[in-house]
Parts: structure tokens; sequence; C-alpha cells
């Protein structure tokens, strides 16, 4: 109530870190006495109750914000493993679309919750008339959790009618998703009202036998090879899990219209050596000239895969990095010599950092190889990978 009845007119930020549950119901029903609106910008990150008692609290929460009380609202995080219902969840989300609503001033949201309720928010979404238009960063787990087909429906929908238009940052899991579902997030990439996208970071894979994985990185590849993503500058894909879906890929990254990309990030999939084949024919300047990081972390690249993209150098002029991640793959010190080749070209002069932690096979400070490599790259080596990648 002291919130939202402005009784500390100086205060303009406030950050509540709450459980969905009585005291916040309680919370709910102070703010509806006034209303929490800019200057004072508020911060919710909001965990479910692990039961039923979690819908109480978010029914409030959506009678606040439909009838324009949170105005004020600037990050949303949805966190927790049971969410809430799927009445609920849909109620939730629908509220923060009404044109009563006038959430103007959100910027970041995050939906955490595992199961159905994150599609069953995002159908909510969908459903109000409302826009949200400084929301740049919308974010959802990619562990233990999809979207559902549903949900890349309903998100879809939002992105393509124009009322996400400031959307910058997107994360969605698509593991699983039937291709009805795919097909609706591909158009809305397509679509001019996306423009403003910058960071595009999707989970592939299959669950319960539903997603065909290579049709589904097809129609990605159609639009990375559209034009529509041309501002594109960070680009993370996980859950490749055959060369066909790599090869597919590299359709859309050697299309020459990805020229704003420069991070590009492969995880937690199988690339092998010809992985490492195919990436070398399109990892190169003339089709991705602004590439200034690449990562293949968790992605089972072996001696040969590094070979072959690092030999396609030599060839052919590489895209102006800085910085290489090779992080916990299958990698050994027969990497060595392409590594050291590749240094002492100077074919990629404006290299800083190689990452080659969590490879077993690679033993840095013992024999030939290693020592070499420790020479070579010392600096590189020690570099801290966490504001890089």
């Amino acid at each position: 109530e002291i919130l939202s009845t402005n009784k500390v007119p100086s205060l303009r930020s406030v950050y509540l870190d709450w459980t969905f549950d009585e005291s916040f119901a309680a919370l709910c029903e102070g703010l509806s006495r006034g209303s929490v609106s800019p200057p004072l910008l508020v911060e919710m990150w909001l965990e479910d109750a692990r039961g039923p008692d979690s819908d109480g609290g978010a029914i409030k929460l959506a009678e606040v914000i439909r009838a324009g009380k949170l105005s004020g609202l600037r990050t949303l995080r949805l966190m927790g493993f049971d969410g809430v219902s799927r009445p609920v969840g849909v109620e939730l989300g629908e509220a923060m679309t009404h044109s009563a609503a006038s959430l103007h001033f959100l910027e970041e949201m995050g939906v955490y919750w595992r199961g159905g309720c994150t599609a069953d928010f995002l159908e909510g979404l969908s459903r109000g008339t409302g826009s949200l238009p400084r929301l740049h960063t919308f974010s959802f787990p990619h562990f233990g959790s999809t979207i559902g087909t549903v949900g890349a429906q309903s998100l879809s929908a939002l992105m393509a009618a124009g009322r996400v238009p400031a959307l910058r940052d997107l994360t969605p899991s698509l593991n699983g998703i039937r291709e009805e579902g795919m097909q609706a997030f591909a158009a809305a990439l397509s679509s001019p009202n996306v423009t403003a996208l910058r960071n595009l970071e999707l989970k592939f894979g299959v669950a319960d036998g539903a997603a065909n994985v290579v049709a589904h990185v097809n129609m990605l590849s159609v639009v990375l090879s559209s034009g529509r993503l041309r501002r594109l500058e960070d680009l993370c894909l996980s859950g490749l899990g055959t060369i066909e879906e790599v090869l597919s890929l590299c359709v859309g990254l050697g299309s020459g219209e990805l020229s704003s990309l420069r991070k590009l990030q492969i995880r937690d999939s199988k690339l092998g050596v010809e992985g490492g084949r195919a990436l070398s024919e399109v990892l190169i300047a003339q089709k991705l000239p602004c590439l200034r990081a690449f990562g293949a972390q968790k992605a089972m690249l072996t001696d040969g895969g590094v070979s072959a993209l690092l030999d396609g150098w030599t060839s052919r002029d590489p895209p102006p990095l800085h910085h290489l991640n090779f992080l916990s793959n299958s990698l050994t010190n027969e990497v060595v010599d392409p590594l050291l080749r590749l240094f002492d070209s100077q074919r990629v002069p404006a290299l800083e950092s190689v990452n080659l932690d969590c490879n077993s096979g690679i033993e840095y400070g013992r024999g030939k190889p290693g020592r070499l490599l420790r020479l070579a790259f010392q600096e590189m080596l020690s570099e801290d990978y966490d504001d890089i990648w």
C-alpha cells in the first residue's frame, strides 16, 4: 500500500523477490489500493509455492495488472518447477496484454517454469489485445523444459502481429515441438515486425518422438537465407543431433545473408569430423564478414573436425575472429599442430583467446605437443571466458 499510494515520492526503483503464496496475495491486495506507475519502476522475481497455493497469488497479480495498477513493472521473472494451473497460467498471460494493463515500461521477461505452464502463459499473452512496446528480452530455460507447440504458436502470433516490436533477445527451447509449431515460429522470424532482433538462442531436440529436427532446422535455414535476419548479431543453437541437421544449418550460415553476425555458438550437439568439415565451408569472411567469436561447446567435436575447420582457413579467407571456444569436446593433443599452423600463418591476426578447457585428451604441460601448446598459446589459454561466452 505504501508503494501504490506514493508515500515515498523520491523512490524510483523497487526489487521484489517473492513466492506465490498467501503473503504475496496480501501484497497484491495492498498494491490494488493505489497504483505503481512511473517514475517508480518495479522488478519482480516470483517463484511458485510448489503446489496449488501458487494459484491464489498468481490470480491476485493478474487482477492487479489487468486493472492497470502495475504499469511501472519493468522486469518480471516467473520461476519454479510446478508453476501454476493451466487456467491461471492463461489468465496471468492474458492480463499482461490486456488493453488496460498498460505495461509500456516492461523491458525484460523470463518464464522459467517447467511442464506446460510456460505454454499456458504464452497462450494467454497472445489472447490479449495490448502490446509490450519496450520488451527487449524474453528468455526461457533450456534444460528440462520446452515452450511446446502451442507455446511456439502463441509466441509467434505475438511477434508476427508486431506486439513486441522492440524484442532484441529471444531464447526459446523448441525441444520436441511439432511441425506446425516450427512453421509458425519460422514465419514469425520472417515477419517485418521482428527487425529489432539481435540475439537468437534456440534449443532443438526430440521429446517423445514428436519432433522432426531436420525439418525444423531446414525451416530455420530458410529464414537465415531470406535476409530477414541480416541484423542478427548473436546466434546460439543447441541440440543438433545428426550431420543432416548440421548440413542444413550450414545452408543458412553460408547464404551470405548474415552479414552482421558477430558470435556463433553450437552447443550440446554432435559435430564430429563431418560437422567440422561442413562448418569450414561457411565460416569464412565472404559469408560471415563480421564474425568475431565461434564456439562449439559440448558438441562432440573431434581432432579431425577441428583440423578441417582450421585447415579451411588456410585456403579461404577466415572471418575476423577474436575468440574460439572448443570447451568440453573430444579433443586431444593432436589438435596442437593445426592450431600452431594457424597461429604461425597469421591468417587470423586478431585472435585473442582459444578455450580448450574440459577436453580430457589435452595435456598442456605433458610431452612435446603439450609444451608447444602452452608456449604458443599461454596468454590465450589463460583468458577469463566468462565475459566472452
